[in-house]
């Protein structure tokens, strides 16, 4: 790979301008899938803010499969390195690439977004090429199925020594950083988002809700891929029980199919209920925060979560939220959330949002309240570029 230079003018001496060679900082994220989830969303936006005449930026990603957010990537100019996925039989491939990725690019920074210690050998062998800074920022609380013995002992091993492998532990929530790092210190940087963004929006709401001829509809919105982690066929068991009590309800879904099993579930419950005229799905999308304001609750019934950034969107639409139990309680930010336990029922879950005054003047604007208790996305990526450019 090329290394990218920048020359500036530092100042004048005896008529001649004086001119300093400063080299970029390379810096590689690691930890990201091919489709847009919380993490790449984290990555992509703390990019977009991170100044290109310092850093040269590139993202790791795992597996082959052609990325869903180049659109959203090409804009910032980045370099995307695709690896030898996770599997079992790539693992020693994996490891070969690893170690040429990082021979040959001498890259100065490595930051690791996880919540799997098992998956170290990203930072382990970071080290081995003495790679300064090393990054671990953890972003879920969960493995998100049944760890074997081997994977247990691998964690706990690299818990009791992270200290000689990363220098700067980051994790979104407490939930997850205890989850990842047991009882080594790290610092919690809540996920921002641009609060302007996603102020309550009339007028959106009205366009949009005539282009989907919903106008008139009780609005349930989700946000997330699907997958088992968001727990996709209880939120249509919800729905089912919703308009068996009121068919004015309608769920808009947003997210790209991760598990394509899951969603073939899912239309399959919905057509058993014949619910086909309740329930849209959009898929991956752009311009989620303007859905924000069609919708009239956001529900997230997760098995687990780290710190959901769609939640932080959600409360600073104004929007009331219902959640599982199972998320960070944390992320009642503005006292919109209402956290139900899993072990409810999906009646139990449909009348707890039947309850709910969804009528659109009560949508409270949460700007002020998100900035001061400090959800700035700006704020906090310049707290991170401070952590990025703390190089021993």
């Amino acid at each position: 790979m090329i290394e990218r230079r920048k020359y500036i003018v530092y100042g004048y001496f005896d008529k001649s301008i004086i001119i300093y060679h400063v080299k970029m900082k390379k810096l590689l994220f690691c930890g990201l899938s091919s489709v847009l989830g919380g993490v790449e969303i984290y990555t992509i936006n703390l990019s977009k803010n991170l100044d290109k005449n310092k850093y040269s930026i590139s993202f790791l990603v795992d597996g082959k499969a052609p990325i869903s957010y180049q659109k959203l990537i090409s804009d910032i100019n980045v370099n995307v390195i695709y690896s030898p996925n996770l599997d079992k039989k790539n693992y020693f491939k994996r490891i070969k690439f690893l170690n040429n990725l990082y021979k040959t690019n001498n890259f100065d920074i490595i930051y690791f977004n996880t919540s799997f210690l098992h998956r170290f050998e990203i930072i382990s062998l970071a080290k081995k090429h003495n790679i300064k800074k090393r990054i671990i920022h953890s972003h879920n609380s969960s493995y998100g199925y049944q760890p074997n013995k081997f994977v247990v002992y691998i964690e706990e091993y690299y818990k009791r020594n992270l200290s000689k492998y990363s220098d700067t532990l980051l994790a979104c929530s407490k939930t997850a950083g205890d989850f990842t790092f047991g009882i080594n210190d790290y610092k919690i940087i809540p996920n921002g988002i641009e609060i302007k963004k996603f102020i309550y929006d009339e007028q959106i709401r009205n366009i949009l809700r005539t282009k989907l001829n919903v106008i008139d509809k009780k609005i349930v919105g989700h946000i997330g891929r699907i997958n088992e982690q968001k727990n996709p066929l209880f939120l249509i068991d919800i729905l089912t029980e919703l308009c068996k009590l009121d068919d004015n309800y309608c769920m808009i879904h947003i997210g790209e199919i991760q598990n394509i099993e899951l969603y073939n579930q899912m239309i399959d419950k919905i057509n058993k209920q014949n619910l086909s005229n309740n329930i849209i799905f959009l898929g991956k999308i752009n311009n989620v925060y303007e859905y924000l304001s069609v919708f009239d609750v956001f529900l997230l019934p997760s098995f687990f979560e780290g710190f959901p950034i769609s939640l932080v969107e959600a409360q600073a639409n104004g929007l009331p939220c219902i959640i599982s139990s199972n998320i960070d309680s944390s992320i009642n930010i503005t006292g919109l959330c209402e956290f139900v336990d899993l072990d409810n029922t999906a009646k139990e879950w449909a009348h707890l949002i039947l309850s709910l005054n969804l009528e659109n003047d009560t949508r409270i604007n949460f700007n002020e309240e998100l900035f001061e208790k400090g959800y700035d996305i700006k704020k906090i990526y310049q707290n991170i570029e401070k952590i990025i450019n703390d190089i021993s």
